[in-house]
């Protein structure tokens, strides 16, 4: 059955008044595209939950259509990186870098050997190898500025940030540059660019960021 309706007999008003007391007060203020106050899921859950406490879940659905199109989008932004990752690029997970924990990383659609490696491993394994080095206490420890030369996608950026190591990264190529600003942004990191002409800087539409 169709969950653009409401149960048979009950009129519409009284839906748009459900959404309004029971979903739409979750939105962020302005435009209800603006995305939810708090996580997408548990929002929903709480929000249907109430609902259902006093009214038919078929009822509930459809009252929970613009939320739900919310959570869609911070699902597609979160999981795959639509609208975060740069164009022909997507969110791939790396599941096996610990002690980093499981975080995405924007990788390109098409075949190419490190974001192949990356979505056929769920790891990099120069990465492993550095987070392995750096966990003795006596090379590294977390607030230490790392400098990542050649950052290419941004894994041991990524990482090393999650770990709560201050890292400078540096890419020449603006393809790369972009991946790495998109993971970055996908893993809430905050980042800066670094100031222009610094004798290590980027070469022509690269980057060289610093990432907290």
């Amino acid at each position: 059955a169709s969950v653009s309706a409401p149960s048979p007999g009950v009129p519409m008003e009284a839906i748009l008044r459900l959404r309004r007391q029971q979903f739409d007060i979750h939105l962020e203020p302005g435009d209800a595209s603006d995305g939810l106050a708090a996580d997408p899921g548990m929002v929903l859950h709480a929000a249907v939950e109430s609902c259902l406490a006093e009214t038919p879940f078929r009822d509930c659905l459809v009252a929970a259509r613009r939320v739900l199109d919310v959570v869609h989008v911070a699902q597609s932004r979160n999981l795959f990186g639509l609208g975060v990752c740069p164009p022909g690029a997507h969110a791939a997970w790396l599941d096996r870098m610990a002690p980093a924990g499981v975080f995405p990383l924007c990788v390109r659609t098409w075949g190419n050997q490190v974001d192949g490696e990356i979505k056929m491993r769920g790891a990099w394994k120069t990465c492993q190898q550095l987070a392995e080095l750096l966990a003795d206490p006596n090379i590294g420890r977390p607030g230490c500025r790392v400098l990542d030369i050649g950052a290419n996608v941004g894994a041991c950026t990524v990482m090393l940030a999650r770990l709560g190591y201050r890292v400078t990264a540096f890419e020449p190529l603006a393809a790369n540059a972009a991946l790495l600003e998109g993971s970055l942004r996908l893993n809430g990191i905050s980042s800066s660019p670094s100031r222009p002409g610094a004798t290590a800087g980027a070469g022509p539409g690269g980057t060289r960021r610093a990432a907290e």
